[in-house]
């Protein structure tokens, strides 16, 4: 196949998942208001309408509830009384049927890992409180903790739960994030979003709140947070240093852009570059000095463990028609 041919396929290929990613794109946002207009047709109350302090975060508006899609909430059954009350941590759906979170959600101290049927995992609900279309709830049916996670470190903080029924991906309620394929880079601005309690010792969200943090490396991060191990990156504002995760973000994921072409988004002054975009869990809330005391967050490095990810369970990562683009124009190159 001579030079100027596979050229003029890489360009038709660029060009065609341009226009199928802005198509989803807005796609996604439509799909995603209609879901916010199921929850709900009454009118908010003076309270509900208020900014809420995740720990200084918002509400989201409708470009980041398209994150929401991604995120879980996993409760314990034992606590069960009224639908959302049990939620106990956040999760990253990675499959139809695997959940990234943090091993101290699944662990009781002194005891071990918890029992998987007393784990309940609830996605497509961007309301903690509220049972809407798009909800799909399934029941674990395996927990897989780090073994050298314990409960008195904060070092191997990450698990997975293997659901015994596989949730149905849709793309805009429900759908799988992708592993980050590069190491995290220092002062990318990452989404932290959850159903934390708004402020130490305060009430939990019904709503999924979010915040815009700034991504930290270890080395950056252990200058002022020096319980942070190798395996930890660190999220904050540095103009609002009281952002952050509180009791309830934990295993939540804090997720970034990364990029399958990203010579293009770095390089190139383009309109589509938005569009070519991919998000990343970059990293699981773990733990933090408080909810506000101006301390950066630990989140466990999901690039740190990529291959103890991929050795316990064999998990099935969602291979986008992006993805595809990119391996043919590879194969072309």
């Amino acid at each position: 196949m001579s030079k100027i041919l596979k050229k003029i396929l890489f360009l038709n290929f660029l060009c065609l998942c341009c226009v199928n990613a802005n198509r989803n794109f807005k796609n996604d946002a439509s799909n995603v208001n209609r879901t916010e207009n199921s929850i709900s047709n009454r009118n908010l109350t003076d309270d509900e309408s208020e900014t809420f302090l995740v720990t200084g975060g918002l509400r989201t508006n409708i470009s980041e509830q398209i994150y929401n899609k991604y995120l879980v909430s996993i409760r314990t059954k034992k606590l069960k009384h009224t639908f959302g009350e049990n939620h106990i941590c956040g999760g990253s759906i990675l499959a139809p049927g695997l959940i990234l979170t943090a091993a101290h959600c699944l662990y009781i101290p002194g005891k071990g890992p918890m029992k998987s049927d007393d784990i309940e995992v609830v996605a497509g609900t961007p309301r903690r409180l509220q049972k809407v279309d798009t909800t799909q709830s399934s029941i674990a049916e395996k927990l897989v903790v780090h073994r050298r996670y314990v409960s008195f470190s904060v070092q191997y903080d990450i698990g997975l739960i293997k659901l015994k029924d596989e949730f149905k991906l849709n793309n805009y309620a429900v759908a799988a994030i992708s592993l980050p394929k590069r190491p995290p880079v220092e002062g990318l601005e990452c989404v932290l979003l959850g159903w934390g309690r708004m402020y130490e010792n305060g009430p939990m969200p019904d709503a999924v709140l979010y915040a815009h943090l700034d991504l930290l490396t270890y080395g950056s991060c252990k200058k002022l947070l020096p319980t942070v191990n190798g395996g930890n990156i660190c999220g904050w504002d540095p103009n609002n240093n009281m952002k952050g995760a509180c009791n309830g973000d934990s295993g939540g994921p804090l997720i970034c852009d990364g990029t399958f072409l990203q010579f293009c988004i770095l390089h190139i002054n383009s309109p589509f570059n938005k569009f070519l975009m991919k998000d990343w869990v970059t990293g699981i809330v773990s733990y933090g000095m408080g909810c506000d005391l101006g301390v950066p967050d630990a989140y466990t490095n999901v690039h740190y463990f990529l291959k103890w990810i991929k050795k316990n369970l064999a998990y099935k990562i969602i291979v986008t028609k992006y993805y595809y683009c990119f391996c043919v124009l590879l194969m072309l190159s």
